[in-house]
């Protein structure tokens, strides 16, 4: 694309002057972005704008100056290009300013329609590997990008646009017009748009009330009741906040919001232009801290389907952008934007299917908030804001072929316009057209000016002389061309990196990034090399590549403490309470082969987990995004599992709390509601090395977010309504809304579900049988750090299916030595206040638990069971209200206590448990002895955990049935055989049994629904007593044993 004056731009759709586009609600904006497509917030980065003075960042390296150019435009003579002109032989006379393609065919001039040029209309910039620039559907296919180069609107009505010359009519425009001195996408998605719809309705955002708000800090987050509010919060000296709201979150920021160097006011005038500027950190201990800013359009947001944010935010850092309906924050969970580091990024929010929760008509104010629980400080300047009707691009009814192909504009007439031939675009790359009619290689610039020198080629680097990263015993030879530079230990290589020897030897364990440079040529891919010498471990290897600074500077390094942390775990403050993302490059090595990398693959890098950042040991995540190359990642990550083969996300547990104890709880906990239909994260131990240092022992496990549902039923991740119930204790989207969800809860307020109509009323909302599993696992195991953290549920938005339970992060289970939950589950997991502050955290070394010390804000709290106080609103607690409403139904409670009875005896029986544990431990076991000397932790311990949880495992069976007995006061327990014969399985409340025949313990008066379910290909011939009907009550005690026959 081409270089051409500001002044004269205007953008297509929703222009870069509004009012210059026929945009007649407001016109008072300055000029402020690109046109229709949007870079959404799920990408979590800016887009810059065309016209930037700087593209830092995109192009490694290089330069990044705006080529000159006419303010004219492209100079295109008297037909717009140079003329073209077909051969006998099909080659083609290209002009010196013309990339027209034709395909090589003896016959080409039969078939191709005639080259015509002559057009104020032209190809400038196609982009076949889109990474990050939304459509309006919140995709992110290939597109060209047109441009107009006279002083009038041009239609493009009847014109067409092919890759095929055969087929020059293959897709034609509609009503488009393309404005003058103007650029204009068409998306080429296969998605057959033929018109182009200006965006509408926008409404300028930007106010001049600006305050802000600030949620009160404390060391470790801990609420004593008694003691001032939150220990270290209301405790000056200890790393606390002294003075106003401590522990709960106040309308004050005090100094973790200030002014922009040399303003007065978080909201300021520059440039005759109002602006947003502010500097913030949250407090040690705190959640956020955000700039709340006013604005009379705000409540007028009905028929906007868009938020353009444009300015700076601090590169890689996060703020979250919302609304305020009212004095209160909105029930929308607000969206990410990821910072550029650039002043004239532009971001964007889809509102169409991502605020649901909110509620326009009441919004006061909209809000931008830093929510890190690190101690660095992150630079917002805004300098516009609006929300609009986002119309949409023209869309093209064929796709583009990411491997290379020809694009063809053609008249009514059947005449060619233009072309461009284009090859495999570099990564995060597109091919541009600069001032000059160069094409090129260049930064993605859609709707603005080229980026930066265009490149006609890139570098190629043969890899086969560059051995593979893996273990190696002795020396590496690896040949490089010339002109590569490369850096050791990480770091990313530049144009200023050392030039490597043509022929390097390595002995020694080695960490090589390297790229490869040439006078007039874009550089090659990146090189990421890391060659460890030492044997391979027996479990599988990952390799996790990144600038090491970044990773372990001990001042600002991510995994780090740093310097503003709290003395107390878990050290908020500390740089591992940072919410940035690193860049890395991952390598996975399957046993047995030492020197084959599985995959290598880049993504985004981030530290993740609660209490459990502050051990030495992190967990983390990868993120893959299609900037660095790849939406997934497409490898059977989990043997176990073959069907898992495509995924966005990939988490590695440092074990949570239990990091240093065992290497199995929470594995143990969810894989053993296995055939049950409850989703959990599938697992796989792996050894990690950062920068070819060995990091230990982890636990590689599906990531808990919606992009599991893609996974594992192919579900679009867009379309998953999940909703969390986290440290926070309240219901809050994840992903989608919760709108629903919390309807249904709050109608349960003041409903009973003792009549069959009002069960129903739930029951087809909520997947009965998924939720009784679930809950019984969880209290099996006794988890006390759940239903008021770490509870997740689940459905598919679009199809409103009933909601089913994901279940994670069960450290707290299976006889953990800190869980002081030791009164009956039942009454737990119903009582009417809560399970928040009946369980928790008991302190080893600190005097045991914390008595008359209930209520705290992690893990259940302090000090065993504690008297509740009761729920915020007076009615049941939202954590606890769905199992007890659920219980005052008849039927439903018998299936729950007969259910229970049931996987006592299958998949929580202590038979199984024990296969599991000793399953899990043989994995890691040939691993354990380097992990525990790496990190110095006690082995006689961890064997004495280990015990731990098998007596758990072996005891807990009579725990619970003694416990159910005593909650429901049930009848004498009484055994019942029972058997199918033939193809098919026996039922019992609606839960299959797994084995052929099984010997249970019901309870009398407790009636025993029974169902004969046939195999496929099977059919029931009755039951062994003579009864034909298919399902049957039963009562414990009159029938010993029963059988189901099948043929």
């Amino acid at each position: 694309m081409n270089h051409f004056s500001k002044a004269a731009l205007c953008g297509i759709g929703f222009g870069l002057m509004f009012s210059a586009c026929g945009d007649s609600n407001d016109t008072n904006f300055s000029p402020m972005g690109p046109g229709n497509g949007e870079v959404s917030s799920d990408s979590n980065v800016g887009y810059q704008a065309g016209f930037s003075s700087s593209s830092a960042g995109y192009l490694p390296g290089l330069s990044s100056a705006v080529i000159p150019g006419s303010s004219a435009g492209i100079p295109v003579g008297s037909s717009g290009s140079s003329p073209v002109i077909p051969t006998s032989s099909g080659n083609v006379i290209v002009g010196s300013s013309s990339s027209f393609a034709l395909p090589q065919s003896s016959s080409v001039q039969e078939v191709i329609p005639q080259y015509q040029g002559n057009s104020p209309v032209f190809f400038s910039e196609i982009s076949p590997t889109n990474a990050n620039f939304k459509d309006n559907d919140g995709n992110d296919p290939g597109w060209v990008e047109f441009y107009n180069s006279s002083d009038a609107p041009v239609s493009l009505k009847g014109f067409s646009l092919t890759d095929d010359l055969t087929n020059p009519r293959r897709w034609v425009f509609g009503n488009v017009t393309v404005p003058a001195k103007s650029y204009m996408i068409v998306f080429l998605s296969g998605k057959d748009y033929a018109d182009y719809v200006l965006p509408s309705d926008s409404l300028n955002l930007m106010g001049s009330d600006c305050s802000s708000e600030s949620a009160a800090g404390s060391t470790g987050g801990f609420n004593f009741p008694g003691m001032g509010g939150d220990w270290g919060g209301g405790m000056p000296g200890m790393g606390g906040n002294p003075g106003g709201n401590p522990g709960a979150g106040g309308n004050t920021s005090g100094n973790n919001v200030q002014n922009l160097q040399g303003k007065s006011s978080l909201c300021f005038s520059e440039g005759g232009a109002q602006q947003i500027g502010a500097v913030m950190k949250v407090a040690q201990g705190g959640s956020y801290s955000r700039v709340v800013v006013k604005s009379n359009n705000a409540s007028k947001l009905s028929k906007a389907n868009q938020i353009v944010v444009r300015g700076f935010i601090t590169k890689n850092h996060k703020i979250r952008v919302n609304f305020k309906e009212g004095e209160e924050l909105s029930n929308w969970t607000g969206k990410n934007l990821r910072g550029t580091g650039d002043l004239s990024s532009v971001y964007y929010v889809r509102l169409d299917d991502n605020a649901k929760d909110l509620n326009r008509n009441k919004i006061s104010a909209m809000t931008f908030a830093t929510e890190t629980q690190g101690s660095e400080s992150t630079t917002i300047q805004i300098t516009s804001v609006v929300a609009r009707n986002r119309g949409h691009e023209p869309h093209a009814s064929f796709k583009i072929d990411k491997d290379g192909g020809s694009l063809y504009f053609v008249n009514a007439e059947n005449a060619i316009l233009d072309s461009v031939r284009f090859g495999a675009v570099p990564t995060n790359a597109s091919w541009s057209r600069d001032g000059a009619g160069k094409w090129g290689f260049a930064l993605p610039s859609p709707y603005g000016n080229t980026l930066g020198e265009v490149y006609a080629e890139q570098v190629q680097v043969a890899e086969v002389n560059i051995p593979p990263s893996g273990f190696y015993s002795s020396a590496v030879t690896a040949t490089f061309p010339a002109g590569t530079r490369c850096e050791q230990g990480g770091a990313e290589p530049t144009a200023n990196s050392p030039v490597v020897q043509t022929t390097l030897s390595i002995n020694a364990t080695t960490v090589l990034r390297c790229r490869t440079y040439a006078t007039g040529s874009y550089p090659s891919e990146e090189i990421n090399r890391t060659y460890v010498f030492e044997q391979q471990p027996s479990l599988a290897t990952i390799f996790v590549t990144t600038d090491p600074l970044s990773m372990f500077s001990p001042d600002s390094g991510l995994y780090m403490t740093g310097n503003g942390a709290a003395m107390m775990d878990p050290k908020k403050g500390a740089n591992f309470w940072s919410n940035r993302e690193l860049p890395v490059y991952i390598e996975m090595f399957e046993p047995g082969k030492p020197k084959t990398p599985a995959f290598g693959i880049k993504g985004d890098y981030k530290i993740t987990g609660q209490y459990s950042r502050a051990k030495e040991k992190k967990s983390f995540a990868i993120t893959l995004r299609e900037e660095y190359g790849d939406k997934r990642l497409k490898y059977t990550l989990f043997p176990d599992y073959p069907e898992l083969k495509k995924f966005k996300a990939i988490s590695f547990r440092n074990f949570g709390n239990n990091s240093g104890d065992d290497y199995l709880r929470d594995r143990l906990g969810t894989s053993m509601t296995e055939g049950l239909g409850v989703d959990y994260q599938r697992g796989r131990y792996v050894i990690v090395y950062y920068n070819g240092k060995y990091y230990g022992i982890h636990d590689m496990r599906e990531r808990n977010n919606e992009y599991y549902y893609e996974t594992k039923y192919g579900y679009d991740p867009n379309d998953i309504d999940l909703v969390a119930t986290t440290s926070s204790g309240t219901n809050e989207a994840a992903a989608g809304s919760a709108a629903d969800y919390k309807a249904m809860i709050d109608w349960l307020q003041s409903n009973s579900l003792t009549s069959d109509a009002n069960y129903k009323k739930i029951a087809d909302q909520v997947d009965v049988d998924n939720f009784m599993n679930y809950m019984q696992a969880e209290m099996f195991l006794n988890n006390s750090d759940w239903p008021h953290n770490n509870l997740k549920k689940w459905r598919v938005a679009s199809q409103k299916t009933k909601w089913k339970w994901f279940m994670y992060d069960v450290d707290f289970g299976f006889g953990v030595s800190y869980n002081t939950q030791n009164g009956n589950v039942f009454s737990y997991v119903t009582n009417a206040s809560g399970t928040q502050g009946m369980g928790g955290m008991n302190f080893p070394g600190m005097g045991g638990d914390f008595p008359g010390m209930g209520g705290g804000n992690w893990g259940g709290g302090f000090g065993g069971q504690q008297p509740q106080m009761a729920a915020a609103n007076g009615g049941i607690s939202e954590h606890t209200i769905l199992i007890s409403r659920l219980l005052e139904n008849a039927n439903f409670k018998n299936a729950f206590i007969n259910r229970f009875s049931v996987l006592l005896s299958m998949n929580f029986s202590a038979e199984r448990l024990l296969k599991r544990i000793n399953d899990l431990q043989s994995q890691v076991e040939s691993e354990m002895a380097r992990d525990q000397q790496f990190w110095s932790y006690n082995a006689s311990s961890m064997s004495n955990n280990l015990q731990t949880i098998k007596s758990f495992a072996q005891s807990r069976q009579a725990t619970v049935r003694e416990q159910m007995v005593s909650y429901f006061s049930l009848g004498s327990p009484v055994e019942m055989t029972l058997a199918s014969q033939g193809s098919g399985t026996i039922l019992v409340d609606g839960l299959a049994l797994d084995q052929s025949s099984m010997k249970l313990t019901f309870y009398t008066g407790v009636p025993v629904t029974l169902t004969a379910q046939a195999s496929s290909g099977g059919v029931f011939t009755g039951w062994s007593d003579g009864v034909t009907d298919v399902t049957r009550k039963v009562n414990p005690g009159e029938v010993t044993s029963l059988s189901a026959v099948f043929r």
